[in-house]
């Protein structure tokens, strides 16, 4: 019998250190921010598309690891106000970053996402 070993990490709401790390977080909007002065999309899907490319540096599961990491961004995403327009001034924007992060603590704490480290 052949077994594989296969890397798997288990991503809680302890990784979200940024939201306790100032710099880490300005940075990080900062960036999102940047999106934002790019196209007229939603602030909420600006921010989405920033933490789905960038969300590994961030302490998030990568978006593409598997079904339960889609399912807790579209949770996360459904708890915000989708309504929200771009052209928010600046510090809602940083508000509504703050925000998401906070509730991908939440749902994290409630519920920690497997992920292959390999894939």
């Amino acid at each position: 019998m052949d077994f594989t070993i296969v890397e798997i990490a288990i991503i809680s709401h302890k990784p979200l250190q940024v939201l306790a790390d100032e710099k880490k977080l300005n940075d990080a909007i900062a960036k999102a921010l940047q999106g934002k002065h790019k196209n007229d999309q939603k602030s909420t899907e600006i921010i989405r598309d920033f933490l789905e490319k960038n969300g590994k540096e961030l302490g998030l599961p990568p978006s593409e690891a598997n079904e339960a990491v889609i399912l807790l961004y579209d949770a996360v995403f459904t708890d915000i106000d989708s309504g929200r327009d771009a052209s928010i001034e600046e510090d809602e924007f940083r508000k509504l970053v703050r925000e998401i992060l906070e509730k991908f603590a939440e749902q994290l704490q409630a519920n920690p996402v497997y992920c292959d480290l390999d894939g």
